[in-house]
């Protein structure tokens, strides 16, 4: 079992193997997590400073999604953390799930 220091949980993702999920928070960051070891993978997910709202895995498991309430969409490499590229601009709202 893992745990977080930080607040409540905003969003919970698994990647399709079964071996990973990505998690955020109130804290305003993601983090992926080895369901096998319990470790955390790499860095967090930094993108936004605000609140992030969703998370889902690529269908073949190589990156992450994130949704913020700054209404952006950012990808994240999933074995390092690694931001892939510039947000995604132009909601008009809170990008959820």
């Amino acid at each position: 079992m893992w745990t977080s220091e930080s607040s409540d949980t905003q969003a919970v993702s698994n990647v399709l193997n079964g071996n990973r999920i990505a998690y955020s928070s109130n804290d305003t960051t993601a983090w992926i997590w080895d369901l096998y070891t319990g470790d955390q993978m790499g860095k967090s997910l930094q993108g936004p400073k605000d609140l992030v709202t969703s998370v889902a895995f690529s269908r073949d498991g190589l990156y992450v999604v994130s949704g913020s309430a700054n209404f952006t969409i950012r990808m994240f490499d999933a074995q390092t953390g690694t931001p892939g590229g510039k947000p995604f601009k132009g909601h008009k709202d809170v990008v959820r799930s």
